[in-house]
């Protein structure tokens, strides 16, 4: 949640779609995380975090291109 607040606040490049995208994957990634290693619990937020900030704003650059290239 904090990654995705970092998003809104600090890239505005990305929108809502990768801020969203963004958010499943810091979940999934704080999930594997929690249930296969033994990371010490402050760790947590800065690893969810950064999962969240770069897969949010890859999803929006890669959306972009995407978006670029579809109009003619």
């Amino acid at each position: 949640l904090l990654g995705t607040f970092f998003l809104g606040l600090f890239f505005r490049q990305v929108d809502q779609a990768a801020a969203y995208a963004g958010l499943l994957a810091g979940l999934a990634v704080m999930i594997m995380v929690m249930a296969q290693t033994s990371i010490d619990f402050t760790w947590h937020t800065f690893i969810g975090c950064g999962v969240t900030i770069l897969a949010g704003n890859g999803f929006a650059a890669v959306s972009r291109r995407l978006t670029k290239w579809s109009c003619p």
